[in-house]
């Protein structure tokens, strides 16, 4: 089942390129392990920019649909934690 909403797409988007450039510098050592930690920082400050950008832009609709979305914790989640 598919629990992205239209407008986290980009966001989503950015956070798997993330993950998998992190994946990347685990694997590799040397030269290269300096120009992936400086796209990760790169593309970190981007789905800040991003995630402030769509988040500001939200209608009504798609606030309740973030209120109501199916990953988000529920009470009992809460507390279990306490």
């Amino acid at each position: 089942m598919n629990r992205e909403l239209e407008f986290e797409r980009p966001l989503r988007a950015l956070e798997r390129q993330i993950a998998a450039l992190r994946a990347q510098a685990e694997a590799n050592e040397g030269d290269e392990l300096g120009s992936i930690r400086s796209q990760i920082a790169r593309l970190e400050d981007e789905a800040r920019t991003l995630t402030r950008e769509v988040l500001s832009r939200l209608g009504r609709w798609e606030v309740v649909q973030l209120a109501r979305h199916p990953e988000r914790p529920f009470a009992l989640d809460y507390i279990r934690l306490g």
